[in-house]
């Protein structure tokens, strides 16, 4: 669980530091998916001292399912804002 917030703690501040300067919203979109793809460092950390698997493959493995879940997301939530207008929802 410690890794799994700090993936989220460091990969989202990162985010949030970052997309202070980035206006466009897509943009801003492709930072975030960067910076908590990235932050799975710790989630490979942790499989590697518990299941004492390699670091690299279980790096880019979990990364790969990060990106492939916020894709899946991002084209859901999309989808949702065209049903409803999610900005007048706030």
């Amino acid at each position: 669980m410690v890794f799994g917030v700090a993936t989220s703690a460091v990969g989202m501040g990162v985010s949030v530091g970052l997309n202070h300067f980035v206006k466009n919203m897509n943009a801003r979109r492709v930072v975030d998916t960067i910076c908590i793809c990235l932050a799975t460092v710790f989630v490979a950390w942790e499989l590697v001292l518990v299941a004492h698997v390699p670091f690299f493959a279980t790096w880019l493995t979990v990364a790969a399912g990060q990106l492939i879940a916020q894709v899946a997301g991002m084209l859901l939530m999309a989808g949702v804002n065209k049903r409803i207008d999610l900005s007048k929802a706030i």
